[in-house]
C-alpha cells in the first residue's frame, strides 16, 4: 500500500524542488497532529514486522535545517509554503516526531543524525540532504551499524 499511495500522491501533485506541495501563500500556525499518530502506528507496525521475521529495526533521528532563529536564506531554503504551516509549527512537528521515536524505539536502535542539523551546506531543502549531506549521513548510519554489529558479534 505504501508504494501505491506514494505513487498516487506524486501523480496527483505538482513536483517542485523535491517536494510535492502546491505552495501556500498563507501559512498555518500549526500542523495536523494526526500525522504523529500515523507515524507512531507506522513505527509500531514496522517494529512488529521486524520481530516476526527476526530483523533488527533501526530508526534514524533525522536531521533538519529547521531550527529556532533561522536566517532568511535558511527560511527560503526550507520552503515552508510546500507544507502550508509556518516555522514554529515545523519546530513543534520535529519535536513531536523525535518524542514518538523516543517512546516507541529502544535507544540502542535509534541512529541520531541530528548533529548535522543547522548546516545549510548539507541540505537541498529543509530535510533532504545535498550530495555532501548524503555522504555525511551515510557515514553516521554506517558507523552506528558497525558499532551494533561489533557489539552483537562480540
Amino acid at each position: 500500500w505504501s508504494q501505491f499511495l506514494s505513487k498516487l500522491r506524486l501523480a496527483l501533485s505538482t513536483e517542485r524542488g523535491g517536494e510535492t506541495g502546491a505552495g501556500s501563500a498563507t501559512l498555518l500556525s500549526d500542523f495536523d497532529a494526526r500525522g504523529l499518530d500515523v507515524f507512531r502506528t507506522n513505527l509500531q507496525l514496522m517494529r512488529e514486522c521486524c520481530r516476526l521475521i527476526g530483523a533488527a529495526l533501526f530508526v534514524l533521528r533525522q536531521p533538519t535545517l529547521v531550527h529556532a532563529g533561522m536566517d532568511e536564506d535558511e527560511r527560503a531554503l526550507c520552503r515552508f509554503d510546500f507544507h502550508g504551516f509556518d516555522e514554529a509549527a515545523h519546530l513543534r512537528a520535529y519535536e513531536g516526531i523525535y518524542r514518538v521515536i523516543d517512546e516507541e524505539v529502544e535507544a540502542a536502535r535509534v541512529i541520531d543524525a541530528t548533529g548535522m542539523s543547522r548546516a545549510p551546506g548539507l541540505f537541498a531543502d529543509h530535510v533532504h540532504p545535498s550530495p555532501g549531506g548524503a555522504t555525511v549521513l551515510a557515514g553516521i548510519v554506517a558507523d552506528a551499524l558497525e558499532r551494533w554489529l561489533l557489539e552483537r558479534d562480540g
